[in-house]
C-alpha cells in the first residue's frame, strides 16, 4: 500500500510540473522551457529551522529531536496562489547523525482558517544524506547518489501573514517505521 501511495504521489507531482511547463509556454516549438518570468515569478528568500520528527509504527527507538537549518527561496506558480521553493540545509537526523539535504516543494492554499492564517497542502522532494539507508533504498528501487537517498513526502503547512509557516512533511518509512513525520518552522522574507 505504501508503494502504491508513493507511486501515485510521484505521478501527481510529475503531472503538476508538466502542467506548469505547459502554462509557461516555450519560446519556440522545438524546445520546451519553463520560463518563470512569464508566470510573474517573484523570488523571495526563506530561512527554515528543522525541529523534530515522529516515527509511526517504529520498530526501534529513533532520535526525534532533529535540530537543523536551511536557506532557500520561494516563488509563485501563477495558478491558484500556488508556490514552489527550494532549500538546502543540514540537520541532525533520526539516526543521531548529521545529514545534508537539497530539496524542492510546492503547495497551494486549501483553507483560510482566519483572515491571517491559511492551511496549505503540497509535496516535497529531496535528496538527503543517509549512509545507513543507501542499501535499503537501492533494494526498494530508488536512485541513490553516493550517500544521498531520495525523499518524497506530502507537505502540510499553517501559513501566518505570508511571513511564517509551521510545516509538517510526512512520507513512508523504508523498513524501521511505517510513516515518518518531519517538522519545520519557516520564515519568508
Amino acid at each position: 500500500m505504501v508503494r502504491t501511495m508513493l507511486a501515485a504521489f510521484g505521478v501527481a507531482l510529475i503531472y503538476s510540473l508538466f502542467a506548469m511547463q505547459a502554462a509557461a509556454g516555450s519560446p519556440d516549438d522545438n524546445r520546451p522551457t519553463l520560463d518563470l518570468t512569464r508566470l510573474g515569478a517573484e523570488w523571495r528568500p526563506v530561512v527554515a529551522v528543522s525541529v523534530a520528527s515522529a516515527h509511526i509504527g517504529a520498530e526501534r527507538d529513533f532520535q526525534e529531536f532533529n535540530p537543523g537549518g536551511a536557506i532557500g527561496f520561494r516563488s509563485g506558480l501563477g495558478w491558484r496562489r500556488g508556490e514552489w521553493g527550494g532549500e538546502v540545509g543540514y540537520f541532525l537526523n533520526s539516526y543521531d547523525e548529521g545529514s545534508a539535504y537539497a530539496g524542492v516543494w510546492a503547495d497551494w492554499p486549501v483553507l483560510a482558517l482566519t483572515d491571517r492564517l491559511d492551511l496549505r497542502l503540497g509535496a516535497f522532494f529531496a535528496y538527503a544524506e543517509y549512509p545507513q539507508l543507501v542499501d535499503e533504498a537501492k533494494d526498494f528501487g530508488a536512485l541513490t547518489i553516493g550517500d544521498f537517498v531520495p525523499l518524497l513526502a506530502a507537505q502540510a503547512s499553517l501559513r501566518l501573514d505570508d511571513r511564517f509557516a509551521l510545516v509538517a512533511r510526512f512520507g513512508p518509512g523504508i523498513s524501521d517505521s511505517d510513516l515518518i513525520l518531519g517538522f519545520q518552522a519557516m520564515y519568508f522574507f
